[in-house]
C-alpha cells in the first residue's frame, strides 16, 4: 500500500487525514518534493508502508517504522531576513527558495515553519545540487 504526505506550513494530510502542529518529524523511506522558502513549506512525499502518526505536544511525528543503520549525511536548511542558507556535506548555499527531490530516501525530516528550519537525515545518500540566481535544487537518493 502507498501513502501519500502532502505537506502545507504546519498542515500535514496523511492518505486524506490532517494534523496540525508547528513542527514535524518524518521517518522512512520517501519519494517526492519538498519546497521551502522563508513563509512556506509545500510538498508531496509517497511511502511504500502505512505511517503511524502521532500527535505529542507540538510536534507530529510520522513513522514508517525505518531505522537508519548506515552512514548518515545531513542537510540543515535556515531561513534567515532575506533570504535561506543550506548546509550540506559539500558545501554551504543560499536562495530564496529550495527544492529537495527524494527518489526512495531513507530519512529523517524535521521541519517547522516559523522561523524556517530544517534538519534532514538521509542514510547512504548521494547527494546533488544545483544552484541558480534564486534557488537552490538538491536531489538526494539512498544507495
Amino acid at each position: 500500500m502507498t501513502t501519500r504526505i502532502i505537506l502545507r506550513n504546519d498542515v500535514v494530510d496523511v492518505n486524506g487525514r490532517a494534523y496540525s502542529a508547528p513542527q514535524i518529524v518524518l521517518k522512512g523511506v520517501f519519494t517526492g518534493e519538498i519546497v521551502l522558502t522563508r513563509d512556506k513549506i509545500e510538498g508531496v512525499l509517497t511511502a511504500d508502508t502505512d505511517p503511524r502518526v502521532l500527535l505529542e505536544e507540538n510536534i507530529l511525528f510520522v513513522d514508517n517504522g525505518v531505522e537508519l543503520t548506515g552512514t548518515v549525511n545531513s542537510i540543515d536548511i535556515r531561513g534567515m531576513q532575506r533570504d535561506i542558507t543550506i548546509s550540506t556535506g559539500i558545501g554551504r548555499y543560499r536562495g530564496s527558495e529550495v527544492v529537495v527531490r527524494l527518489e526512495n530516501t531513507r530519512s529523517i525530516i524535521s521541519l517547522s515553519t516559523h522561523p524556517l528550519n530544517a534538519r534532514l537525515v538521509f542514510e547512504n545518500p548521494y547527494i546533488e545540487v544545483k544552484q541558480s540566481f534564486l534557488d537552490v535544487i538538491i536531489k538526494v537518493r539512498s544507495l
